[in-house]
């Protein structure tokens, strides 16, 4: 019985060939070579947990707390330093922290400062706003620059009312709870609190 051997002679090649390109081998099983030309195990796929702490980051900036979008940060870059994005984000809050440090600790202050109590029936969210205003400018926060200012831009729609009944809460908390139940979205920026309608309002054609 006769066997041609050419068919098998291609594959040896072929791998012959993979593993003597240094830079194809470790592209193929993924080991990776250090300065010293030792070989390296292959670096843990760490995609997800970094896209989990990209969109805590983003989430944190959103709501305007920098301290805790710096964590996140710093936990994107301990996972992976060459990460684009989280080097951006972290330059953005390092910078935030640099030149506007009373933006950077602002929403953190508002967490700090805790109501013992607060009711509200059926009242109107600039109500709440209002309320919320006052707590803050008795506190002693309001002498450190970081006022409590919120700026609407609501335009026709009318926020539900709100009604709350609440103890040893933060100042922030009671705000974002009266958002939620007035079914209204916000920013946070370096001057005040922006407060529009939801984005499923925004996107209905009149």
């Amino acid at each position: 019985m006769k066997f041609n051997i050419i068919p098998l002679l291609f594959p040896l090649l072929a791998l012959m060939i993979l593993l003597g390109d240094p830079v194809a081998a470790q592209h193929r099983f993924g080991f990776q070579e250090s300065k010293d030309g030792t070989t390296l195990p292959p670096r843990p796929d760490t995609s997800q947990e970094e896209n989990h702490f990209l969109e805590e980051t983003r989430a944190s900036l959103k709501e305007g707390d920098y301290p805790n979008a710096e964590v996140s940060a710093a936990q994107i870059l301990k996972l992976n330093p060459a990460n684009v994005e989280g080097k951006k984000l972290m330059t953005h809050i390092q910078m935030t922290r640099k030149n506007n440090p009373s933006f950077f600790y602002r929403t953190a202050r508002f967490r700090k400062l805790e109501v013992e109590k607060l009711k509200v029936d059926s009242a109107g969210f600039e109500a709440v706003m209002d309320l919320l205003k006052n707590i803050h400018a008795q506190s002693a926060q309001e002498k450190k620059g970081s006022a409590f200012n919120v700026v609407y831009q609501l335009g026709d729609y009318k926020p539900r009312e709100v009604t709350l009944d609440l103890r040893s809460v933060s100042l922030w908390d009671i705000f974002t709870l009266s958002a939620r139940l007035a079914e209204v979205d916000y920013t946070v920026d370096a001057a005040a609190i922006i407060v529009r309608p939801p984005a499923s309002y925004r996107a209905t054609p009149p």
